[in-house]
């Protein structure tokens, strides 16, 4: 989505002298037409009806050399990219040594007249992260991590919506991809959802999502936006869903039956309308589920068996609430041999989260196989600079065996991860299939229905 072109050092078209700058910035045609950045009809700038088709602009950062080393610049932008001006800004520090630990400080800035704010005098290379956030109501919003690096300072871009708590006022749609593998005697069951906010307003979300009797073991990932928050029950969603795409993922462990069937009512949250459910699974066995496509055999790359089904909505109210399936030709014992895939916006993020804060990166690294062995070789290296602070004396024995601990936790995940092969969101293999759900033809049935 490229800027109106313009002249150089010139501003573009709708008022906006930052949109040349911005590679991120959406082509909304809008914008000109509204200096006030409030969307058509509203001139106050509150709550409106769903916009179909709407495209938001994007929130990023980049390495600018015009910017100086150790420097900032945020332009806080709202739903059509005009500036928002005299809004706070906090900028949350994370500093990560082998020989300090783990560190974290916070600064607060606030925007001029064009919507920009900078921050300063920030030190810069390894072992240091920041991340923006600010807030419109009761939503917040966030861009990074990011890191600085001595080729010179980040010019960055972030963006505010008005928001509603009605997930049917914002219009938002969503698509779960569940995995199911097995683990000594427990099924571990994996989702990955995808909300589609096709509208203006972001959702500030409070939605529980009551887990089956019985789970344990629940998994959501560190410093995910929004968050899943463990409950007794089950988990809730909480946070801000801006317009756009949001993915997100948990996963749990179900106790695994013996009898050689077992019937699973696996829940979703709110407006679901596209399913894929696929199991690792033995010749012998089977997966059938209500209202589902018959389930069909698949291999990924690795080799390994899958069973793969599908059920997508048809109607604006055909919200998919639950999966009621059934597992047929389970063995007799527990399959200890038999390793969790797990999910990448947990395992995968977690295990790699060390080593963003150690490269010289802007963008989050992508969940990848290859992230998750770069992240492994960093670790491996971490190690050494650890013994050697150790036996510097630059550290005592207690931050030693601390940073250890952690360390060697962080590396057992990567490479327990790195042995299941394919993480789910990579969608290659067997799983790639998931991907080719259309959510267009769902949203074209709800605006003609309206």
């Amino acid at each position: 989505m490229a800027p109106p072109s313009s002249a150089p050092g010139s501003a573009p078209a709708g008022g906006n002298p930052h949109a040349a700058d911005n590679p991120h910035a959406a082509d909304n045609p809008h914008a000109a037409d509204n200096p006030h950045g409030a969307p058509q009809g509203n001139p106050h700038g509150g709550q409106q009806q769903p916009q179909q088709g709407y495209k938001p602009p994007q929130d990023g950062g980049k390495i600018d050399p015009s910017v100086p080393k150790g420097t900032i610049v945020l332009y806080l932008g709202d739903a059509f990219d005009q500036p928002v001006p005299e809004a706070d800004v906090d900028l949350l520090i994370v500093h990560e040594t082998v020989a300090a630990g783990k560190s974290t400080e916070s600064k607060r800035g606030r925007t001029n007249s064009e919507g920009e704010v900078t921050f300063a005098d920030l030190p810069y290379g390894s072992g240091h992260s920041y991340a923006l956030k600010s807030t419109r109501g009761p939503a917040s919003y966030e861009v990074g991590p990011m890191g600085l690096t001595d080729k010179g300072g980040i010019r960055a871009f972030l963006h505010v919506f008005d928001s509603t708590a009605d997930i049917e006022e914002a219009g938002i749609l969503g698509r779960a991809e569940v995995q199911m593998s097995f683990k000594e005697d427990v099924i571990v069951v994996a989702y990955s959802v995808t909300y589609f906010n096709k509208s203006p307003l972001a959702w500030v979300a409070e939605q529980e999502i009551v887990l089956p009797p019985g789970f344990k073991a629940l998994t959501t990932p560190d410093g995910m936006s929004p968050a899943m928050v463990p409950t007794e029950r089950g988990a809730i969603l909480r946070g801000t869903l801006p317009p756009g795409q949001v993915e997100l993922g948990f996963r749990y462990h179900l106790p695994l039956e013996k009898d050689g069937d077992q019937a699973l009512m696996l829940p979703f949250l709110p407006n679901i309308v596209q399913v894929a459910v696929g199991m690792e699974a033995s010749k012998a066995m089977s997966l059938v589920g209500k209202g589902f496509d018959l389930a069909k055999r698949d291999a990924d790359p690795s080799g390994k068996s899958w069973l793969i089904t599908y059920r997508n909505a048809k109607t604006r109210s055909d919200y998919i609430a639950h999966a009621e399936l059934t597992i047929s030709g389970l063995p007799k014992r527990a399959i200890g041999s038999w390793i969790s895939l797990g999910l990448t916006l947990t395992a995968a993020a977690a295990a790699a989260a060390y080593v963003i804060s150690r490269r010289n990166r802007v963008d989050l690294p992508a969940d990848s196989l290859a992230d998750l062995e770069d992240a492994k070789q960093a670790l491996l290296k971490e190690f050494v600079s650890l013994e050697c602070a150790r036996k510097k004396g630059e550290i005592g024995p207690k931050t030693y065996e601390r940073v250890r601990r952690s360390m060697l936790d962080a590396l057992a995940s990567i490479i327990d991860q790195l042995e299941t092969g394919r993480p789910v969101a990579a969608r290659s293999g067997a799983f790639s299939k998931i991907g080719d759900i259309d959510v267009e033809a769902v949203f074209a049935d709800r605006k003609k229905r309206r």
